[in-house]
């Protein structure tokens, strides 16, 4: 008898708004059993508490049932009265229980058990806002079973390295664009010793839609960079907007490289809002405050192409001294030295570097460049124009500036070749000091048996 008073109330409240009759109220965990957990299709539930809820209820509930009506045949929809101990029971597979300050509602894609996502904050939430959540949703679960990645996990290379040293090659990511939440905030953006962008938007805000295009585009630009685009909805993550003094959409804040960041050390952004304006100002930043980035070794053809290709590209390659002769000490003061240079000319967009052992470990490219004079040697080459000059000064910080500024204002002489040099592919370096190789020979070797004794 409660159980049906309980579904007659709940069904009035949702039946008395244009789309209502699409709410399938669920009164019995046999109903939810047989209805959600064993239903292939997609669902959405609202769980509420009659008692504690009715004044928050009267006003959500014909905005559930407008959204119950756009979603028609597409997911199904699904309240549930916590106040009652069916309720409860339900509401006990996704830690829902009664009381709070308003209703929450739970998204359910494949696995019925576990929400893709759970909103307990529904007392301002809009009805697109919701609609574009579960079309995010399901537009993944799509992506996932036609075994492509969803741009939702595109971004997540953003907060991992440029490069990955695994199965003997670079690879670079593919944006420096992600989606960071609460949890994650700190550690993204305060923690991280990079150049971080930060953008503060909301799902309904139509200059924060008009960024994002313009965002994500100069997070492909800056893919292969040391920093973060960060994109926050802030509608969502109320206490980072409260800490960051979000007070209209978009808040853009600039935080400049380096350790030990604070909420206080966000700049606003006073730039132009466009793709190429954030991409020159980052880059500008990353040029004051950006981590040194460290410079790839040439491992393989991949390598090159994935650094070096593209119009009006240079690739600067340094062969640096055997591991024999330099020391891993030795190396890496060459290594140093490369970046800092590297960093001077990250404004440009023009260059790459990359790195090789010389003495025979690329002899294709030894021979094409005619490295004859011993190591260190610094090349700048570009693929596209199959051009390249050699550094014929001391391989130091001023005279490799000086160099590559010369290339860019046409005042270095290049040599023209036929075809783009072998690569050798080789292992990376182990970073540590060479071992010398001993071969063993026989004493008696050294002398002649047969000499007369004297």
């Amino acid at each position: 008898w409660l159980c049906q008073t309980a579904l007659a109330q709940a069904s009035s409240i949702y039946n008395s708004a244009p789309g209502g009759d699409n709410v399938e109220v669920l009164s019995t965990y046999s109903d939810f059993e047989s209805k959600v957990l064993q239903d292939d299709f997609l669902w959405m539930i609202q769980f509420y508490d009659s008692g504690a809820h009715a004044s928050a209820l009267s006003q959500q509930a014909p905005l559930y049932a407008s959204i119950s009506q756009v979603l028609k045949g597409l997911f199904h929809i699904g309240a549930v009265d916590v106040a009652t101990d069916e309720g409860q029971k339900i509401g006990a597979t996704y830690q829902v229980s009664p009381g709070g300050k308003s209703p929450t509602i739970v998204m359910l894609m494949e696995d019925k058990q576990k929400p893709v996502e759970t909103i307990t904050k529904t007392d301002s939430l809009r009805p697109e806002e919701v609609v574009q959540k579960l079309a995010n949703h399901a537009s993944k679960l799509l992506m996932s079973r036609m075994g492509m990645p969803s741009e939702e996990e595109e971004e997540d290379t953003a907060s991992s390295s440029s490069e990955s040293s695994s199965s003997g090659g670079s690879q670079k990511r593919k944006t420096a664009f992600k989606t960071v939440t609460g949890s994650e905030f700190d550690d993204l953006v305060l923690n991280n010793p990079q150049v971080v962008l930060v953008a503060f938007t909301a799902p309904w805000c139509g200059h924060c839609k008009r960024l994002e295009p313009e965002f994500k585009q100069a997070g492909k630009a800056l893919a292969g960079e040391e920093v973060l685009l960060a994109w926050v909805n802030a509608e969502e993550e109320r206490g980072l907007s409260s800490t960051y003094g979000v007070q209209g959409f978009p808040t853009i804040k600039l935080f400049r490289g380096g350790t030990g960041k604070t909420p206080q050390d966000g700049h606003d952004f006073m730039y132009e809002r466009t793709a190429p304006s954030i991409t020159a100002a980052i880059l500008e930043e990353v040029a004051k405050t950006g981590v040194v980035k460290e410079i790839p070794e040439l491992l393989n053809a991949s390598v090159l192409k994935d650094e070096c290709q593209g119009a009006n590209h240079i690739c600067v390659l340094a062969a640096l001294p055997h591991i024999l002769d330099s020391g891993a000490e030795g190396r890496n003061k060459y290594r140093d030295l490369l970046a800092t240079v590297s960093k001077s000319f990250k404004g440009t967009g023009a260059f790459s570097f990359l790195w090789f052992e010389g003495g025979g470990v690329q002899p294709g490219l030894e021979k094409a460049f005619d490295l004859t004079f011993g190591f260190p040697a610094l090349i700048a080459f570009s693929m596209d124009r199959k051009a390249f000059a050699v550094l014929h000064g001391a391989f130091a910080e001023k005279q490799i500036s000086g160099f590559l500024h010369s290339i860019t204002t046409g005042r270095q002489a290049t040599i023209k070749m036929d075809d783009i040099p072998k690569i050798e592919s080789v292992d990376a370096w182990d970073g540590k000091d060479g071992a010398p190789i001993e071969e063993e020979f026989d004493l008696s070797d050294l002398f002649d048996d047969d000499e007369p004794e004297l």
